[in-house]
């Protein structure tokens, strides 16, 4: 399949709002001026029926092996020996494969391709080298009858979709699940407590999703400038708040995003698959009210990572250099996901912005409150623990990110626009009634 050029004119620029921040006023690609890292040639392998299955589902199959593996007594020698085949065909899916077709304007599509191969391969490392087998210790499960054929795949398919662990014994103690909203919980028939949920459910999507398009068109309204090259008080200031609205913006697009798309997967495995309400506890538990870093970061924020990273980045950290080691290596690898996800959109022009250094000052201050904790007794917290939390995320951010990263970074998420109502709406609408 020849590759889709895409003309340096302002013709050229795309007209979707899904596609509008990867270019600047005159149409044409934003530009990197940092140094780049792990720049490759551009990827050639252009999905089709014939590659999906030899290069895109590899690692897939590898990857659902590990995990029906994992859940088997005696087969650690096993998962290593399968171990080298599942990096080789992820990374060559990572490297070859263009999910756009050469088309730079969907440069978005291979973001998700990356961020797949990254999570694949955290999590078959972390599977690969637990010595022991995970046992599924869900609702109705006896761990002491052994299983048969059926619930051996079945039980790897949901370990392939359960990040967090729940029903499994991976995650006792290790991983905090939130509990169900007060209005499902205090519901004691369960027909209204299923219902209670679904209610809950589609207000969570509807109001996820007006926030996320809500954001993306400030951002795609007020982009943020260069700074000022004559820098008044004024406008040093303006730019300063503006700096600190776009801080702010990434954290919600990522809030919005996975909040809403996670209360549709739960209302496809409560209404058409029969799962229970209890497998869905909310991906959230406001995280705007965190009183500290160690609260935001390990209960208020997702934990869907947190056992992958724990695992291939804390636990040999950890052994290396204690606590701090653990929560260290966490982050560190946890900036290394998300960079392998961007680098997705950039593999031919390489990295020039990354989130590692963002993760790994978070970890930093994890460590600081411990300290903190040490000396005087007493956790962080009240509004003091507050301000603190609040100010430390925002400045590492604006420490550690460009007006440029930011705004290449936060482009991740336009494509999101294809799924939310209102811009599926006025698609709708405009096909129906002609302006």
């Amino acid at each position: 399949m020849p590759r889709v050029k895409v003309r340096d004119s302002e013709s050229a620029m795309p007209t979707a709002a899904c596609r509008g921040l990867t270019w600047n006023t005159k149409g044409r690609p934003m530009s990197c001026a940092a140094p780049t890292w792990f720049a490759i040639a551009p990827p050639a392998v252009h999905l089709n029926v014939g590659t999906y299955f030899s290069v895109y589902f590899p690692p897939q199959l590898a990857y659902y092996l590990t995990a029906v593996l994992v859940t088997l007594p005696g087969t650690y020698f096993i998962r290593l020996a399968l171990l080298p085949f599942t990096l080789y065909v992820t990374y060559r899916a990572s490297t070859k494969l263009d999910l756009a077709s050469g088309n730079v304007a969907f440069e978005e599509a291979n973001l998700g391709l990356l961020t797949l191969m990254a999570m694949i391969f955290f999590r078959v490392v972390g599977w690969t080298f637990h010595y022991r087998h995970y046992v599924r210790v869900g609702k109705g499960r006896d761990a002491s009858k052994p299983r048969s054929l059926s619930e051996i795949l079945l039980d790897a398919c949901d370990l392939c979709c359960n990040f967090r662990g729940i029903g499994w014994d991976f995650s006792n103690g290790r991983i905090f699940i939130n509990s169900q909203a007060a209005e499902v919980t205090n519901t004691p028939n369960p027909s209204s407590k299923k219902r209670e949920f679904v209610r809950e459910a589609i207000i969570s999507y509807f109001l996820n999703s007006f926030v996320f398009e809500a954001c993306l068109a400030y951002l795609l309204r007020y982009p943020l400038p260069s700074a000022p090259s004559s820098p008044s008080i004024l406008s040093s200031s303006l730019y300063a708040v503006r700096r600190i609205c776009h801080a702010l913006l990434y954290p919600t697009f990522t809030y919005t995003n996975l909040g809403g798309s996670y209360a549709v997967y739960s209302l496809i495995g409560v209404l058409i698959l029969g799962q229970d309400v209890d497998d869905w506890p909310p991906f959230y538990d406001r995280p705007w009210k965190s009183t500290s870093l160690t609260e935001f970061w390990g209960k208020r924020w997702h934990q869907a990572f947190r056992d992958a990273f724990g695992q291939t980045g804390g636990r040999p950290f950890g052994i290396l250099f204690g606590r701090v080691g653990l929560v260290l290596g966490t982050f560190f690898v946890s900036g290394l996901f998300h960079d392998l996800g961007y680098w997705g959109m950039h593999r031919a022009r390489g990295v020039c912005c990354n989130t590692t250094s963002y993760f790994v000052l978070n970890g930093v201050g994890i460590c600081l409150e411990a300290v903190f904790k040490a000396v005087t007794g007493k956790r962080v917290s009240g509004t003091l623990g507050w301000i603190w939390t609040a100010a430390y995320l925002i400045g590492c951010a604006l420490v550690t990110m460009s007006p440029f990263c930011m705004q290449d970074l936060m482009r991740s998420y336009s494509a999101a626009a294809l799924t939310q109502p209102i811009y599926i709406g006025s698609l709708v609408v405009k096909s129906l009634i002609p302006f």
